[in-house]
């Protein structure tokens, strides 16, 4: 006899060694019957709580989903010194914030739907962008950070470090999202330096340093060429005696003034530059004779 009808028979109180009555077999029908229905209902119940904290669990990740995308938002939208873009799998703007709108020159509501090649992207490097971005998409190398010259609304060139990332958003879809800081203000600042450290802060004409260097040049040039250079050093006379009497502001504008001149008098390729103090070097290129340099140092 099979387990379950042994079971069933125990539960009424019946024999398990000889067959029921007939009346006993209709009650154990009945309960075997609602045995498999209890047991379905079960089933349902627990695959309905399955479902539904399934539903429950999916919902509560996207909400999650949204409120941190709304967060990233929110926390770059207030964040004016970095630029942040977002762009979909077609290049087409999809966040642009306030921080783009000063860098770039384009308002939000131009931007949003046009492609970044077409945006900020200098012609020459479209393709090249384009091409590194559809890979990306596409599972292959990341974009690196870098410093690039982009472009702003009015074509005029900008410098920015440019970092960038690729996240999904509440659709599961991916976004390739670009920072871009703005490196003026530190290109400038270089500049100065490099300025400062190859010219005179006082008369801006070369200094020790970066006058050597051009003679250096002129002496590989003049034996490649076969031709002679000629080297002058100039001082003022006295010039203690300027600075000592009438002070160093009055002897500022002579040193000045003699800069000016110097430059003015010589050719076009020749090199004045201040070694210090009243000292100066001019150098003459593309002499045929030493006596061509004695008009010029005259």
């Amino acid at each position: 006899m099979h387990n379950l009808l042994k079971r069933q028979l125990r539960k009424l109180a019946l024999s398990v060694d000889k067959p029921p009555a007939i009346d006993d077999w209709l009650v154990l029908l009945e309960r075997i019957e609602q045995s498999y229905h209890d047991a379905d209902a079960s089933k349902y119940t627990l695959e309905r709580s399955l479902k539904l904290s399934s539903d429950e669990m999916r919902g509560l990740y996207e909400e999650k989903l949204k409120n941190s995308e709304r967060r990233f938002r929110m926390i770059f939208e207030k964040t004016d010194f970095i630029s942040v873009q977002g762009y979909d799998i077609n290049h087409k703007v999809t966040y642009w914030n306030s921080a783009s709108e000063a860098l770039y020159g384009y308002s939000a509501d131009e931007a949003i739907g046009q492609s970044i090649e077409g945006l900020i992207i200098p012609d020459t490097m479209r393709q090249q962008i384009k091409t590194a971005i559809d890979d990306w998409f596409n599972g292959g190398a990341a974009i690196p950070s870098s410093e690039v010259t982009l472009r702003k609304k009015d074509n005029s060139p900008i410098d920015v470090l440019s970092s960038h990332i690729l996240l999904k958003n509440e659709k599961n879809e991916a976004e390739m999202f670009c920072l871009d800081i703005d490196m003026t203000l530190r290109k400038q600042f270089e500049e100065k330096i490099l300025h400062q450290a190859h010219f005179d802060s006082l008369t801006e004409l070369p200094n020790r340093f970066l006058a050597l260097d051009r003679l250096t040049q002129l002496i590989n040039e003049a034996e490649r060429d076969k031709e002679i250079i000629a080297v002058l050093f100039l001082d003022l006379d006295d010039f203690k005696k300027v600075n000592d009497t009438l002070g160093h502001e009055v002897g500022d504008k002579i040193l000045m003034e003699t800069a000016y001149r110097l430059t003015h008098d010589l050719r076009t390729g020749d090199t004045v530059g201040r070694l210090g103090g009243d000292e100066f070097i001019i150098l003459l290129s593309g002499l045929n004779a030493i006596s061509d340099a004695q008009p010029i140092a005259g």
